[in-house]
């Protein structure tokens, strides 16, 4: 999912909005997220905040990190950029995505001529496996967040079930 969903592109408010980019010199990869302090701002400001890269996507310095909608320009939108986290490289806590990529890219090696590990391909399909089993049992996130009166407050970007299973199997 580098693209919103169509079901998240339904619920963008029409006209301008605010560019909030990545500040970090050098540009970082996005690992965490705080949905209580973005859903808290949107609320308060009264917007709807998109979170532009998914979790785990490298963000270079200068590009959008959020997309403000509704906001008046007096706004602090900067703000948000307290509310993501970046670092050098992937990490679990936020991306289950990173657990499949790391074990689909331990099979690829194991199955390649160079090295003809089969049994590695077979443990490594085999755990790939069981997280898609672990997923496949949990309500996937749709990446809308509503507040208490309905309105569509913050969109972000989130796997879908085909998402998963893309992943898994297309590569090996």
């Amino acid at each position: 999912g580098d693209e919103p969903s169509s079901s998240a592109e339904r619920h963008l408010p029409d006209g301008e909005s605010q560019i909030v980019v990545n500040a970090r010199r050098g540009g970082g990869v996005l690992q965490a997220v705080d949905l209580d302090g973005i859903e808290s701002f949107a609320e308060t400001s009264g917007t709807t905040v998109e979170l532009v890269p998914p979790v785990g996507a490298f963000v270079p310095t200068g590009v959008p990190v959020f997309s403000v909608h509704g906001a008046p320009r007096s706004s602090s939108a900067a703000s948000l950029l307290g509310s993501v986290a970046f670092g050098d490289e992937r990490s679990f806590r936020q991306d289950p995505s990173y657990a499949i990529r790391v074990l689909v890219d331990i099979a690829i090696r194991a199955l390649s001529p160079s090295v003809n590990d089969p049994t590695t391909a077979t443990e490594a399909i085999g755990r790939i496996g069981d997280l898609l089993a672990l997923i496949g049992t949990r309500q996937l996130p749709d990446g809308i967040f509503r507040d208490e009166a309905g309105e569509v407050r913050f969109l972000y970007r989130t796997p879908s079930w085909s998402d998963y299973l893309a992943l898994s199997f297309t590569e090996i």
